[in-house]
């Protein structure tokens, strides 16, 4: 029931099942109120769209969410010319499963969101979140595969770059 004064009532619908769904769509679920079960409703507004939004502890579909990150050292392979920098990016990231992400692999734009499928799909990476580690139970091994077409070769953990998140 809508209380006294409220033009609309928020309540929480779960789904399961849903990891097919791309967090580059947006899905809608059209219910209908049955009427053999409340007459607290208007006959002509029977119909419901419901809006789907992905989320993990990592990220949701319901607004956008971006990790920021600074690269360790970049070094030019111009022999003549060496440059030694630290760039910082950010990349959007979109919820896939339960402890996983989707990022485009480096700091490029996936350009015009409507015709953005396939360098998606060519340029994406799926960060894994692993099992807690034991010195620190907020620290989590991290695994870094492709999201579709995209070679990944995620380096062996040395000295601070452990692979972790």
């Amino acid at each position: 029931m809508i209380p006294a004064g409220e033009t609309q009532v928020k309540f929480p619908i779960y789904l399961s099942n849903l990891d097919k769904l791309s967090p580059d769509s947006i899905y809608f679920l059209n219910y209908k109120i049955d009427p053999t079960k409340t007459d607290a409703f208007n006959p002509r507004k029977d119909e419901v769209l419901l809006r789907v939004f992905k989320a993990n502890e990592y990220s949701t579909t319901q607004r956008n969410v971006f990790y920021n990150y600074t690269f360790s050292f970049v070094t030019t392979l111009d022999l003549n010319n060496p440059l030694i920098r630290r760039p910082t990016s950010s990349n959007q990231v979109f919820p896939l499963g339960e402890n996983s992400v989707r990022m485009l692999a480096g700091d490029e734009e996936m350009g015009e969101y409507k015709t953005a499928l396939n360098r998606i799909n060519e340029r994406s990476i799926e960060v894994v979140m692993g099992e807690q580690t034991s010195k620190n139970s907020m620290v989590r091994h991290v695994t870094i595969e492709p999201y579709k077409t995209i070679d990944v070769v995620q380096l062996t953990p040395t000295d601070i770059y452990d692979n972790t998140f």
